[in-house]
């Protein structure tokens, strides 16, 4: 029986993880975002803390989520009214991440069950949250306005470096942009 394109995403990022806590048993992991496309259209896998990004006319739109403890632990309290949104915010574990690869056990990752349709002119960014927590929506959107992708990744490294940020994460980007052939 033939595998549907997010099962098999979703069976590589679980082999990844597994191979992972082999090697490191839980003394280190990554985060990580995937993304296939084919015929024209993306489907894509992410756990931790890494970023994915599609600016579609103009429009810079989050694809996936953090697994982080702001999110796993105070969104639904904040519904809920248990806990405002400004003591979540204050927490500084809030950022610490809850599932990467790497994991004895990875309990949650993103999968994109329904691929998305892309369309010419399309930008996908893929980054780690060295970029993603760094830039802003104006700032990524702005990058991912130069011309090719080279020069979108180079505007990305300038606005970072520019900030001067004293504990700068690592960051890494790779930009996808969708042309008509």
């Amino acid at each position: 029986m033939k595998k549907s394109i997010p099962d098999q995403l979703n069976n590589a990022v679980l082999e990844a993880s597994g191979q992972v806590y082999e090697k490191l048993h839980e003394a280190g992991g990554s985060t990580m975002t995937v993304g296939l496309i084919f015929e024209e259209k993306l489907w894509f896998s992410s756990v931790g803390d890494s970023f994915l990004f599609l600016l579609r006319n103009r429009r810079l739109t989050r694809m996936n989520r953090s697994h982080n403890i702001r999110n796993r632990d105070y969104l639904d309290a904040i519904l809920m009214g248990t806990i405002d949104a400004e003591t979540a915010e204050r927490d500084p574990e809030r950022r610490a991440i809850t599932q990467f690869l790497g994991m004895e056990e990875l309990e949650e990752a993103d999968f994109l069950r329904r691929p998305l349709k892309l369309e010419p002119g399309d930008v996908l960014l893929f980054c780690s949250d060295g970029v993603g927590e760094v830039l802003d929506e104006g700032e990524l959107t702005q990058c991912l306005s130069h011309g090719d992708p080279g020069e979108m990744c180079e505007a990305m490294s300038r606005e970072i470096k520019a900030k001067n940020l004293k504990l700068q994460d690592n960051y890494t980007a790779l930009v996808v942009q969708c042309r008509r052939e």
